[in-house]
């Protein structure tokens, strides 16, 4: 009794942390990070997937650079979108999290081992105020008509 109370008092303190054994073999989960890190990543790994799971409206209107869209509810059926190489980083985003998390589990059980996923999503991104690949701006079109005499 004494010593879960002790371990208790100092769980709730913030001064214990259990160790769990986790079989990895068992399970496999990807990476969440946040944009400072997601951007870290991007600008040391060349060789990384950056992969935008957000729908196309969503991704013209500005994405993270070299970014490829497929849609989340999409990506299995356009899995062959996908790098061959399964051992490969693939960055995945959407707008808040949470269709990049649903794309994240469909990645693992196309094989993918190294999936990274940015848990607060695009929105994050730009709070950041990082970098974003914004479509050109709209030419304001001109009334057609007689010119002013």
């Amino acid at each position: 009794m004494v010593t879960f109370l002790a371990t208790w008092l100092l769980c709730s303190l913030g001064f214990y942390s259990p160790q769990v054994q986790v079989d990895s073999t068992q399970v496999q989960k990807w990476q969440d990070v946040t944009a400072t890190e997601f951007k870290q990543i991007i600008e040391k790994d060349s060789t990384a997937f950056l992969l935008d799971v957000r729908s196309q409206p969503e991704f013209d209107k500005g994405h993270i650079a070299a970014a490829h869209l497929i849609p989340y509810n999409q990506l299995a059926e356009r899995s062959k979108e996908l790098p061959t190489d399964h051992q490969l980083v693939i960055l995945v985003y959407c707008h808040s999290g949470h269709r990049s998390r649903l794309a994240a589990e469909t990645l693992l059980k196309l094989g993918y081992k190294k999936v990274v996923n940015l848990q607060a999503g695009f929105a994050e991104w730009q709070r950041c105020q990082f970098p974003v690949t914004a479509p050109p701006p709209q030419e304001s079109k001109k009334p057609e008509g007689k010119p002013n005499e």
